[in-house]
């Protein structure tokens, strides 16, 4: 489990930290990316409507039985955030270990 805590699906299956791993996340997310120079009121909308779809109690459940957890805070801004943060991760990941396109 590459997430910082156990999801309720598989609660048999230890995290990396659990096993000796501590500090070790690997998430992954879903997020709808519009083009560049999107309307304000655009990107709004488009983010309201789906904080309102995820909200609904069939989609959370159904997502949570997956072991899907949306953020509460499913902002145009965090998703900036998760972008820039999974982007300086694992270019460093690539760095470090040599990786080059083919």
């Amino acid at each position: 489990m590459t997430s910082l805590k156990r999801i309720p699906s598989e609660p048999g299956i230890p995290t990396f930290a659990e096993s000796g791993v501590p500090g070790y996340e690997a998430t992954n997310w879903h997020a709808m990316i519009g083009p560049k120079g999107m309307p304000d009121a655009v990107v709004e909308r488009v983010a309201n409507e789906v904080r309102n779809i995820v909200a609904r109690k069939d989609v959370s459940g159904t997502l949570a039985k997956s072991g899907v957890f949306p953020e509460s805070d499913g902002t145009p801004e965090r998703v900036r955030e998760l972008v820039r943060k999974d982007y300086d991760q694992w270019r460093k990941v690539i760095i470090q270990a040599g990786i080059k396109a083919q």
